[in-house]
């Protein structure tokens, strides 16, 4: 039973979107809840919005009830370390969902969608990695994007 625990721990580990091992502890234990229940936001509103290519409708279904479960675990804690044994193999459960439905541990998997141009009604063609964008997503819902590392654009 502990070396599946573990086994799903370490799968779901492995499979997190891009930040959010900063949450993480050293033994797999999310110690910072806020950080990683946003991580997980995140993650579902990209899936939502399809950047992480197309799903259906059961899969989008599994991922949201897999950040319910999550949240419902994690809300009101510091950390995920006060979690029973079956509390914690079901919160690697849910982070196994999403990982396999997802597929966030291939970073460099080519998606490409139509991205309308702004403007206009015509769409093109936009292929990045998975990796290219939750690097995006996560700028842009920092309000930071794009990136100027002190670099000024001049349009």
């Amino acid at each position: 039973m502990m070396r599946k625990l573990y086994a799903a721990i370490v799968i779901a580990i492995v499979a997190l979107p891009f930040n959010a091992l900063a949450a993480e502890g050293a033994n797999g234990q999310v110690d910072n809840v806020w950080a990683f229940l946003r991580q997980v936001d995140r993650t579902l509103l990209m899936a939502k919005e399809g950047e992480y290519g197309e799903i259906s409708e059961d899969q989008q279904y599994r991922v949201e009830e897999a950040g319910r479960t999550i949240k419902a675990l994690l809300s009101g804690r510091r950390s995920s370390a006060s979690l029973s044994g079956s509390e914690q193999a079901e919160l690697g459960a849910a982070r196994a969902t999403i990982a396999s439905v997802l597929q966030t541990a291939d970073k460099d998997r080519e998606v490409c969608i139509d991205v309308p141009i702004t403007g206009s009604r015509i769409y093109r063609e936009e292929c990045l990695t998975i990796e290219e964008r939750e690097e995006r997503a996560y700028y842009q819902r920092e309000r930071r994007w794009p990136p100027t590392n002190g670099v000024h654009f001049v349009w």
